[in-house]
């Protein structure tokens, strides 16, 4: 619990800082679901990175607070921009078993545009308000991976803990 600084129930993920922006669905995106957010005009958003993506020499060398720094000064410079894309399945493959990787040859179709702009309110109550569930879908997405109904079973635990 103690890799990126004192906590008292989380050894990963524990220090995290938010930032507001904006996702813009790619006119491709409604083609793969009916979900209200890939139908066409952007929604706004919050992303919380945490701070879990140093290699052991890294930890070794990296101030406490090297992520707060480090993205307060990249978003003050211009705006941090992801494009996550879907990986469409094909006949046969396993989609109730992501460790199996599919061939890079499957369909990707790009969703949109993900933007952060600007740090939000980083709050112990802005925080705690980013409960993380990986079951809590928007409608016309489904699950596939049946670990993700334990995963949903044991976030709020894991929560009530931290709390």
């Amino acid at each position: 619990h103690s890799a990126f600084g004192a906590h008292h129930a989380r050894a990963v993920h524990a220090k995290g800082i938010i930032l507001e922006g904006s996702f813009a669905p790619a006119a491709t995106a409604g083609s793969l679901t009916k979900a209200a957010h890939l139908q066409g005009k952007p929604v706004p958003v919050l992303v919380r990175f945490s701070d879990f993506t140093l290699t052991k020499a890294q930890v070794a060398t990296a101030d406490p607070s090297y992520l707060q720094t480090e993205i307060k000064q990249r978003v003050a410079a211009k705006p941090v921009v992801f494009k996550p894309y879907a990986q469409v399945a094909e006949k046969g493959d396993a989609i109730e078993n992501p460790p199996i990787a599919w061939p890079d040859s499957r369909k990707r179709v790009l969703l949109g545009t993900l933007t952060t702009i600007k740090m939000a309110p980083n709050t112990v109550a802005e925080d705690k308000a980013l409960f993380f569930s990986p079951n809590n879908v928007h409608e016309g997405i489904n699950l596939a991976d049946p670990v993700l109904v334990d995963r949903a079973r044991s976030y709020p635990v894991s929560v009530g803990e931290r709390q």
